[in-house]
């Protein structure tokens, strides 16, 4: 539902664009100002983004709370090495290992679909 009212929101601000554009564009001296047309086309493209943008906050859902988003589980190697498993959905699994010695640590990570940071 926040959604939907940010969605509407960001639409009624490219309608306001595109009413801005279009008095600029047709307010009857267009053709004396170069610069006059120039930036009334740039508010329409802005206006075009910004109801680009509306529409793509619309297809937004909330996530359910009884969902799983990953799961995440460690496990020590040996020593100070440990391996973190992150799971999303079936077959996309990643794997990390960070090994700890002293104030220095190494980093390393493979997986299939996943972005680890």
């Amino acid at each position: 539902m926040q959604y939907l009212g940010l969605a509407v929101v960001v639409g009624f601000l490219a309608l306001l664009i595109v009413l801005v554009a279009l008095r600029l564009l047709f307010g009857g001296h267009w053709l004396l100002g170069w610069l006059r047309g120039n930036l009334g086309l740039l508010f329409l493209a802005a206006a075009g983004l910004v109801g680009l943008l509306a529409y793509e906050v619309s297809q937004y859902h909330a996530i359910p709370a009884d969902r799983t988003l990953a799961e995440v589980s460690f496990a020590q190697q040996k020593g100070r090495r440990y391996e973190a498993r992150i799971s999303t959905l079936p077959g996309n699994t990643a794997f990390c290992s960070r090994a700890i010695s002293g104030s220095s640590s190494f980093d390393s990570c493979a997986g299939r679909g996943l972005a680890i940071s």
